[in-house]
């Protein structure tokens, strides 16, 4: 077996039954196969499984309903923990009790590949971890229905995922809309879940689609508009003072026109209200970038103080992609909360890690200012607006703000 990470493994093609030789990093996502191409329906995985020392992934295509292959990778430090079969039982599983299983869940417009540093790190670290791509991102499936991308259809493609791979200890870690994913599963497999962490989060009001912005526009209309739309979002998703070089390591809203529209139009989860997120049971961990400018310190401080026991970590100059924009110390915040009691100790790790660059700044809960040019034509208002909808999709606040349910819209 090859020593070196970045030297040639072995590619396995286990539904053709096919070996090959092929240079593959180990956490890099394979593009051997399309998930969209016609499989029959009894084929719920079509594996591609790359490893090398110490590192271990299986690339598979889930089926969790018509049209719906979503795309999902398993990391272990063994090639006997990946999950290559069709079914599994728990008690064929010699690591069920032992292991902690991370999942992450990223939100509009990303893709699997944006954990990526939080990926090798926790790998090292002795957790197996899962990685998905939502439906209609990545290499996931692209259906054209606007019905398939509502909340509750994503949300069950999450949970089919969880309880096919999940063990008896599970951590969930999400950003901004896949925040809300999380917060769905710590209450409705709260057995399974030991811990959450919400990045870029926001406040625990209802999710609603905008019912005035550029998402609302016919089709043809809206695909005229989105490159202004994207360039808008890449332009305030980070810290003014982050690199380009950090900018430019993930292309942000990388999907179909239909599928971003259809995915801001569905966010319809009427359940996530202050009562609901109040009834969580589980430890969870709030990360913010103080430059975000699609969620407010408020709504941070809003949702901690709604989520009993909940912790809040404030990082300075990030932003939005926080775990982009400053990867060592959301690692190490979430290594910390880990290591607070051995329920989610990792296998290699018996004992916590030292913290190794907590700030000692405190946190502020000054609101961050709001960066961008005004807007002064009506022409442009329709993009300005949309804003707002951004921050519905990554800020899980609606646009409905604490403060304008009571006076006016934002």
């Amino acid at each position: 077996m090859p020593t070196d990470e970045n030297s040639s493994t072995i590619s396995l093609n286990i539904s053709k039954g096919i070996i090959s030789t092929s240079s593959v990093h180990p956490t890099e996502i394979s593009s051997h196969a399309s998930p969209v191409s016609p499989q029959p329906r009894s084929a719920k995985y079509i594996n591609h499984l790359f490893v090398t020392e110490n590192r271990c992934r299986a690339s598979l295509f889930v089926s969790t309903g018509k049209e719906r292959l979503i795309h999902v990778v398993h990391y272990a430090n063994k090639e006997e923990d990946l999950h290559t079969k069709d079914s599994r039982s728990d008690s064929d599983d010699k690591n069920y009790e032992s292991v902690v299983v991370i999942f992450f869940i990223h939100g509009v417009g990303g893709t699997v590949q944006m954990w990526e540093p939080q990926i090798h790190y926790f790998l090292s670290q002795g957790y197996e971890i899962i990685g998905m791509d939502l439906l209609g991102h990545g290499q996931s499936s692209k259906p054209r229905d606007y019905a398939a991308y509502e909340f509750k259809e994503l949300a069950s493609d999450v949970e089919y995922v969880f309880d096919r791979f999940c063990k008896r200890r599970n951590v969930l870690i999400g950003h901004s809309y896949g925040s809300s994913f999380c917060t769905l599963l710590s209450k409705e497999r709260r057995s399974k879940v030991c811990k959450t962490i919400l990045i870029s989060g926001g406040g625990p009001t209802m999710l609603m689609p905008d019912q005035c912005s550029a998402f609302c526009l016919p089709l043809p209309m809206f695909v005229c508009i989105r490159k202004s739309l994207v360039k808008m979002f890449q332009r305030l998703a980070f810290h003014e003072e982050t690199s380009e070089s950090i900018r430019q390591k993930i292309k942000t809203f990388e999907i179909s026109s239909f599928a971003l529209k259809a995915i801001m139009q569905g966010q319809n989860w009427y359940d996530s209200t202050e009562e609901y997120h109040s009834s969580l049971n589980v430890p969870v961990m709030l990360i913010y970038g103080k430059g975000d400018q699609f969620v407010t310190m408020d709504e941070e401080v809003w949702m901690k103080e709604t989520i009993f026991g909940a912790d809040l970590e404030v990082i300075e100059k990030a932003g939005h992609m926080v775990m982009l924009e400053t990867p060592s110390q959301v690692n190490n915040i979430i290594h910390q909360f880990l290591n607070r009691d051995s329920s989610t100790w990792s296998k290699a790790n018996n004992r916590p890690v030292p913290d190794e660059s907590r700030p000692d700044e405190e946190p502020s809960d000054e609101r961050p200012p709001a960066r961008g040019p005004t807007v002064q034509s009506p022409a442009m208002s329709f993009l300005f607006n949309s804003r707002a909808s951004l921050r519905s999709a990554n800020g899980r606040s609606s646009r409905m703000s604490r403060s304008s349910l009571r006076k006016t819209m934002l």
